[in-house]
């Protein structure tokens, strides 16, 4: 994963000592199919398991919505997360309600960083 970030800087100092100071604080966790790595509406807490970013390294998530509609609630896929991808930094960020369901479609490894 750190070899990833490596290739889209210049290489200078200032930016390796960026990258060596992200990268000391990232976790790798390996997780099976259809596990559930962000839910929407989880408000993300600072130290708490949900105040994190992904960064997928190996295989493939689904994103979907839940949205209210006349008929009821629905969820519907928006997208997918491929290789080299990131997501869930808005909750991180902001601390706000995760605004989608994050699901690995198969075996995945993905790097995190929290807060």
């Amino acid at each position: 994963m750190t070899s990833e970030l490596l290739k889209s800087c210049d290489n200078d100092e200032h930016d390796q000592a960026i990258i060596e100071s992200i990268t000391i604080r990232m976790e790798t966790i390996l997780y099976s199919s259809e596990s559930k790595l962000i839910k929407q509406g989880e408000q993300p807490t600072q130290h708490d398991k949900n105040d994190v970013m992904f960064f997928l390294a190996r295989g493939k998530c689904k994103v979907t919505i839940r949205d209210k509609f006349q008929t009821g609630y629905e969820s519907y896929k928006v997208k997918n997360i491929v290789e080299g991808m990131n997501f869930g930094e808005i909750g991180m960020v902001f601390g706000c309600p995760r605004s989608a369901t994050v699901e690995s479609v198969n075996y995945i490894t993905c790097s995190t960083i929290n807060r």
